[in-house]
């Protein structure tokens, strides 16, 4: 730690400015980007039953998380961000000369590979273009939960049309994608109450044959009252059973089919849109977007003053301690003279003068 203190106070000017060149540069950058505008639109949700029934069981999980990892998850997939790009204006708005992003460094540097060692590029244009939609939905939108059941979406851009347009068709490109899942689960638990029923169905039947069978080997219960008997006691407590379960299964039915029809029509009460977003009057505030450029330059700053410290250190040959000169030359060090600034001698002269003898002046030379 002392060699480093001391590498430190050596060069501490050199140091101090790569910190502050990288915080000049970070808050330049931010300067001359162009002011964005930023648009948000908030959903609800009921329930966690948006991901499945699995979900339910977690009883640390709010819908709002829920619906969060859902719409993150969504994000990461080229078709729902090209589809929220087509739903909205950000298509065209990229289309228009002087719009597209500046592609990203690796993937502009994969294909001039590919080109310079001949590869073919299928429909290389289309998907250069939907990486670059990607890119700008996956860099550009937050997606945050504001409270248990509240989701908030957000978007800044350059131009406030399109920032609030994009969030519009975020939140219906969403709700289609979610009410299409929703619609095939239906679906499925509709099929399957449609076979338990039939089964039940069956086994109804055969309960009630049973029972009629046996009245007719014994026409002495077929009386308001008849005589006890286990057997017939049993065979109609069998017949009620399957009758109860069959009327719940047949209830059940009816709500899959209730839901499977309002999920067709576009509506679930599961989930709706409480704030679309509006057109954004004013950019987003500029202190801010500086505040965050200062935090990251002087991340970057101290982080590259570090890495040169720690090279400054390594590569330096000067000995500081009679340690460090019997590690390096692998010499014994017999004594040391300590170190004493030019004043501290300075005020010793005039006493090591008046410390001296006068000469006699009565001696002869």
């Amino acid at each position: 730690m002392q060699t480093y203190l001391e590498t430190f106070f050596r060069h501490n000017r050199a140091l101090v400015a790569v910190v502050g060149i990288a915080l000049i540069i970070s808050i330049g950058f931010v300067v001359v980007q162009p002011r964005t505008y930023e648009a948000a639109g908030r959903m609800w949700f009921q329930s966690t039953s948006i991901a499945g029934d699995a979900t339910q069981a977690n009883t640390y999980l709010t819908p709002a998380d829920v619906a969060t990892s859902v719409f993150l998850e969504l994000l990461n997939t080229r078709s729902f961000c090209v589809a929220v790009a087509n739903r909205g204006p950000l298509t065209k708005y990229l289309k228009q000369p002087g719009h597209m992003p500046a592609p990203d460094p690796l993937t502009a540097a994969s294909g001039l590979v590919e080109r310079v060692h001949g590869g073919a590029v299928d429909n290389g244009g289309q998907q250069a273009f939907d990486d670059a939609l990607q890119g700008v939905l996956q860099k550009r939108v937050k997606v945050v939960a504001t409270g248990p059941q509240i989701v908030t979406v957000l978007f800044d851009y350059t131009d406030a049309k399109v920032a609030a347009g994009t969030v519009t068709a975020m939140l219906d490109q969403f709700s289609e994608e979610v009410l299409t899942a929703q619609r095939v689960q239906n679906q499925h638990q509709l099929t399957f109450y449609d076979q338990q029923v039939t089964n039940q169905q069956k086994q109804v039947n055969d309960a009630d044959a049973a029972v009629a069978r046996y009245l007719a080997q014994h026409p002495e219960l077929r009386v308001p009252q008849p005589p006890p008997d286990a057997t017939f006691n049993g065979l109609q407590e069998v017949a009620n059973q399957a009758h109860q379960h069959y009327g719940e299964l047949l209830q059940q039915q009816d709500q899959a089919r209730v839901q499977q029809s309002n999920l067709s029509e576009g509506n679930s009460s599961q989930f709706r849109v409480i704030d679309p977003p509006l057109l954004p009057q004013r950019p987003t505030s500029l202190l801010k977007t500086v505040l965050f450029a200062i935090g990251g330059g002087l991340g970057i700053g101290l982080l590259v003053a570090l890495v040169a410290l720690v090279v400054l250190v390594y590569t330096s040959r000067t000995f500081s301690t009679a340690g460090d000169v019997e590690r390096s030359l692998n010499l014994k060090v017999i004594g040391t003279i300590p170190l004493q600034s030019l004043q501290a001698a300075t005020d010793k002269e005039p006493q090591l003068e008046s410390s001296r003898p006068s000469p006699d002046p009565g001696a002869v030379a």
